[in-house]
């Protein structure tokens, strides 16, 4: 049990997170496409985009915790990196964020100032 909540409380509070999320994600982003990340069939996670001509935004990855260090990410970085006419991918990190903002760097992204008070925007040129 997280914070000693029970399983349907702790279920109720994730959803309206999830929710809460979407809501300001749809709002920031209306065209943003959903895509599902799988392996062999299975759903194993999400990844969230805004394409906008030839800057592509990567509003959010997330992965099933067992898929994380397996190269899923760095897998999911390359395939948009190798779209025709895309000339940069960004997104923001969350600033206290370290193992993500290390995992972009190592991507080739570099980081380019504020977005926001608690998160780090960060850029890859692809051209």
């Amino acid at each position: 049990m997280a914070a000693g909540l029970s399983g349907p409380i702790l279920e109720q509070i994730v959803e309206q997170q999830f929710r809460s999320q979407a809501a300001g994600y749809a709002a920031q982003f209306p065209n943003a496409i959903s895509l599902i990340v799988t392996r062999d069939g299975d759903a194993i996670g999400r990844l969230l985009l805004h394409c906008k001509s030839e800057r592509w935004h990567i509003i959010d990855i997330a992965l099933l915790p067992a898929e994380c260090g397996r190269g899923v990410g760095t897998r999911i970085i390359e395939a948009r990196a190798s779209q025709g006419n895309v000339i940069a991918l960004t997104l923001s990190v969350l600033a206290t964020n370290a193992a993500a903002r290390r995992f972009y760097l190592r991507q080739g992204f570099a980081e380019v100032g504020q977005a926001g008070g608690s998160h780090i925007a960060m850029r890859k040129d692809l051209a």
